[in-house]
């Protein structure tokens, strides 16, 4: 689903080597799914880097299944690095949503319909239970939206920022 995924392309002076040489220093190797206990371990990051590519995701106390998965790739471009990173969610946290969302609509039609039989029905509940699916799909993609971000810029944080070649010369 497109809700559940983000794009950013970032620019750095740093050449590609320097820029996998730093993620590799902040990102604690291991498995992005597991209960992480910061403790003295202060990486930002836990996951997979390559020489041109990288599979991350953001440490946070515990675990945030919210939390996005970085996969990103590292370019040579003039005056430094392009870091192209695509944010999304696990595929098991999309299909609970889904599942979830499918489930709560599901519910919300059953009591619409009792509420029929009994010629019980107000305006006011058949639109409350239509918002059940809908409001549960947007506090998901809140949740994911907030984390997506915080990903991005604790990313940004470690690389040097860009200057265009041109106003280096300058």
């Amino acid at each position: 689903m497109a809700l559940f995924r983000r794009a950013a392309t970032l620019r750095t002076l740093a050449r590609p080597e320097v820029v996998a040489e730093t993620l590799s220093r902040e990102v604690k190797p291991g498995s992005m799914f597991e209960i992480d206990l910061r403790g003295s371990d202060a990486r930002p990051f836990r996951g997979e880097v390559k020489p041109n590519s990288f599979r991350i995701v953001r440490r946070v106390q515990f675990r945030n299944s919210f939390a996005p998965v970085l996969e990103g790739q590292v370019s040579e471009i003039e005056g430094g690095s392009e870091v192209k990173v695509s944010m999304f969610v696990p595929n098991g946290l999309l299909l609970f949503v889904i599942a979830w969302t499918v489930v709560a609509a599901g519910a919300a039609m059953l009591v619409v319909q009792q509420m029929m039989l009994e010629q019980s029905l107000e305006a006011l509940v058949t639109l409350s239970m239509a918002a059940v699916p809908f409001v549960g799909g947007c506090i998901a993609w809140l949740a994911f939206s907030l984390e997506a971000s915080n990903s991005e810029r604790a990313l940004k944080q470690l690389l040097p920022p860009f200057v265009p070649p041109a106003l280096l010369t300058k």
